[in-house]
């Protein structure tokens, strides 16, 4: 009897197994693999806030949860009270959110938005946060020298940095890819608050709306003496003071808020609202002067800048800087000469060339000639190149185009060399 039990239970073991054999999947059932390719900038989610965000979650200790604004914040600087604003023509006002007390879609394109942040304390400093900023937008860090230079502007009790940036947009966190992006804020940083204005979109429609920006900055208010409808103006911020007006500002570069009337040294103050944009013709490295006309053009990688110089597109010119010398001066004229198929140039070739100060250093013209060699790096019909060797780097400005074009904007091609400097 124990026989036979003992081999019932093999035979159904048997039979078990057989069965399990034949229902276990073969790897031909399997899905074929995927591969998934990441877009944007690669994000180390186990990473700690500091690293993902470029700030410690310690800034935003106490900071507004949305709702009315002010009241987490206590301090004199940012107000006891909710704060109140006039909100611009064609924008749209989105429900508050966390770290968003004001939310804003810009007119225009929904892409483009606008909000308020208020958080504790310092939040990290001024530097940290407009250094994030500039990550945001692809651009290389402002030295301690460089942020406090930034031009100031009066805001809610304090004087706010203004910044005005462009560049490629990855996003707060890095996952978002947007070309010719720009960035306009006010960073107010404080001991005892801290409250940031930014406007984020596409370049054509924040330009359009930095007016209404700096428009909603003036705006802003506790309420004191005032109900909306009720036709009593808002409180804005106190006008500039001359000192003020010129605070981190290229020499000979207009007052911010001012504009010259009558004699030299008499000036009309004005606000954060009236106050013409920011120049931007800038960037980390250099500063210029665009001549009349010139246009921008597209943004391209190893270029500080690029212009289109005549009405039709057709001359470009544009602005590299590189590390180093690149062999010097001949050699770098030489490579252009080769690049239009001309006659290399020699020492002496060298002392005849028209010359120009560039960024506090001495430049040289060239003018050459495309001719039947000329390689496909040598653009159309005609080149102006100037060069300038720096301490540590080499400074170069290409135009190319047509040859009558070119000739046309050979004056305008100086000029623009003259008006480089380095960035303060």
């Amino acid at each position: 009897m124990r026989a036979q039990c003992c081999a019932a239970l093999i035979l159904a073991a048997g039979a078990s197994s057989i069965a399990c054999q034949r229902e276990a999947p073969s790897e031909r059932q399997l899905a074929a693999a995927k591969e998934y390719t990441a877009v944007g900038r690669k994000i180390r989610w186990n990473a700690p806030s500091a690293e993902r965000f470029g700030i410690s979650s310690s800034d935003f200790a106490g900071a507004s949860k949305g709702g009315a604004m002010g009241g987490a914040m206590g301090g004199d600087d940012v107000g006891e009270n909710a704060l109140h604003w006039e909100l611009p023509s064609g924008w749209v006002e989105r429900p508050s959110a966390q770290f968003r007390e004001a939310n804003f879609f810009v007119a225009g394109d929904e892409r483009a938005e606008c909000y308020l942040t208020t958080l504790a304390g310092e939040a990290g400093g001024l530097a940290a946060n407009v250094n994030r900023w500039r990550t945001q937008v692809s651009l290389p860090p402002l030295g301690e020298a460089e942020v406090a230079a930034l031009p100031k502007l009066p805001w809610l009790g304090g004087q706010a940095a203004y910044v005005d940036f462009e560049g490629h947009w990855t996003g707060m966190s890095g996952d978002q890819s947007e070309q010719g992006w720009r960035l306009v804020g006010l960073l107010l940083v404080q001991p005892t608050g801290s409250r940031f204005l930014k406007m984020v979109g596409p370049s054509e429609v924040i330009g359009r709306e930095v007016a209404a920006f700096r428009a909603l900055a003036a705006s802003f208010h506790d309420g004191a003496g005032h109900a909306h409808g009720d036709g009593a103006p808002a409180q804005t911020a106190p006008p500039l003071s001359p000192d003020q007006a010129t605070q981190g500002l290229p020499a000979g570069h207009p007052p911010m808020g001012s504009t010259a009337k009558g004699g030299a040294g008499q000036m009309k103050s004005e606000t954060i609202a009236d106050a013409p944009a920011v120049d931007t013709m800038r960037n980390a490295s250099l500063e210029w002067r665009a001549p009349q006309g010139w246009k921008r053009g597209p943004e391209k990688t190893m270029r500080e800048v690029t212009y289109l110089a005549d009405a039709a597109g057709q001359v470009e010119c544009y602005v590299t800087l590189l590390g180093g010398s690149g062999g010097g001066t001949l050699a770098n004229i030489n490579r252009w000469c080769t690049q239009m198929g001309a006659a290399q140039l020699t020492d002496a070739d060298m002392a005849k060339l028209e010359q120009v100060p560039m960024a506090g250093a001495a430049g040289v013209i060239v003018k050459l000639e495309r001719g039947a060699d000329a390689t496909a790096a040598a653009g159309q019909d005609l080149l102006l190149g100037a060069v300038s060797m720096l301490s540590e780097r080499a400074l170069f400005v290409k135009m190319t185009g047509p040859r009558d074009a070119v000739e046309a904007q050979h004056a305008a091609f100086v000029e623009f060399c003259k008006s480089l400097k380095a960035a303060r």
